[in-house]
């Protein structure tokens, strides 16, 4: 006998999941993460990552200090995303 889930699926997809913007160094590719269609995730799902050494770190943090969002969200993917996901905080 099958249980009933306590949510609905979209929710535990937003509890659960994140997406980052590792690999696209374009401001269009990060804001398109932000709202990608049937779920939005906020800007609390998004961590700071970079696949290093495949990607130049440097890079990386100048096209995120460069980003055309507030300084709020930037300190959600700097750091506090990845303190509440993996429990830092």
């Amino acid at each position: 006998m099958a249980k009933r889930l306590k949510k609905l699926p979209s929710q535990y997809f937003k509890d659960y999941f994140v997406v980052s913007a590792s690999g696209m160094f374009t401001h269009a590719q990060l804001l398109l993460t932000f709202d990608f269609g049937i779920i939005d995730l906020g800007r609390r799902q998004r961590p700071f990552c970079c696949d290093y050494p495949a990607e130049n770190l440097k890079e990386a943090a100048t096209f995120m200090n460069t980003a055309p969002i507030s300084d709020d969200d930037k300190e959600k993917i700097y750091h506090l995303n990845a303190e509440r996901v993996f429990s830092l905080g």
